[in-house]
């Protein structure tokens, strides 16, 4: 089965070594619009809002981050830190040479956008982080212990996949049935085997668990610099996403100056699959705000 089921093109770059796979419509000369998608997912979780954004004049742009999607799978835990991922972001815009990229990110997604966009404010364009922020609270979790260096989360991520079983992936939507056999199986397809679910347990084991952990320090960092941040921002929290949703979005608003704060009410943690219509037109509504460039 393909990784994803759109009418546009399979493109791929080389970063770090690694393919990165990801698709896109529109021409250079068009408004660049990426979007990087979470844990657990790939850029088929964007599949509804090309046509939103294609139609209102975009570029758009939807990545595998590597580890996940048609992108390669470093098969080592290890490989997958934040600096890595966000490293490859940067890499990435700058080969195929956009600029002025309005970056659009989902949970870690959102997070490794955020990043790139607090040290290339003058790339930027605008931002759009859904259900993200991610551990800007520094909630610490005994699951996320558990999984963090044990053998217990080897066992339960890579050998028995339980991020993608059937409960888990429906426990992630506020609409059950928009989780269909094909979408579940659309969802688990680019991670059918212990090598390929490396990623997974690699973004997992990103949260942080301490404040002396490298990760904490550079989310400390992050979040020290949001009151400098000087670009257009959406953030879009759900109401049934217990982790991730409206109490981080808050979180962010608080520290983003101007920021634009939307709550979806039927939205869980991948609310991109309960709501695509409503989030697009957000989004759409949003960048036609822009001052021109």
């Amino acid at each position: 089965m393909s990784h994803h089921d759109f009418d546009y093109p399979d493109s791929y770059v080389i970063i770090n070594g690694h393919r990165m796979h990801y698709f896109h419509s529109g021409t250079e000369e068009e408004r660049a619009v990426v979007m990087l998608h979470g844990n657990y997912s790939s850029s088929y979780g964007y599949r509804h809002f090309f046509p939103y954004l294609v139609g209102a004049g975009w570029r758009c742009l939807a990545l595998d981050s590597i580890g996940f999607g048609g992108s390669d799978k470093p098969d080592d835990v290890d490989t997958h830190t934040f600096d890595f991922h966000s490293d490859n972001l940067e890499i990435f815009i700058r080969e195929i040479g956009l600029r002025d990229v309005v970056l659009v990110g989902h949970e870690w997604g959102g997070l490794v956008a955020l990043d790139y966009t607090i040290n290339r404010m003058d790339n930027t364009r605008a931002l759009v982080l859904m259900n993200s922020g991610a551990f800007l609270t520094n909630r610490p979790s005994r699951i996320r212990g558990l999984l963090h260096r044990s053998v217990l989360g080897d066992v339960l991520v890579r050998r028995l996949n339980l991020p993608l079983r059937d409960g888990s992936l429906k426990g992630k939507v506020y609409y059950k049935n928009n989780l269909d056999r094909q979408v579940k199986a659309h969802y688990r397809s680019p991670f059918p085997s212990y090598a390929s679910r490396a990623g997974i347990l690699g973004f997992l084991r990103m949260a942080p668990q301490g404040d002396n952990e490298y990760i904490s320090k550079r989310i400390k960092t992050i979040q020290n610099n949001l009151p400098q941040l000087r670009v257009p921002t959406l953030l879009v929290g759900s109401k049934g996403d217990p982790v991730f949703g409206e109490a981080e979005a808050k979180v962010l608003r608080a520290l983003i100056p101007n920021a634009e704060l939307r709550v979806l009410d039927d939205g869980g943690h991948l609310l991109q699959e309960d709501r695509p219509d409503l989030l697009s037109s957000w989004i759409v509504d949003f960048l036609g705000r822009l001052a021109p460039v």
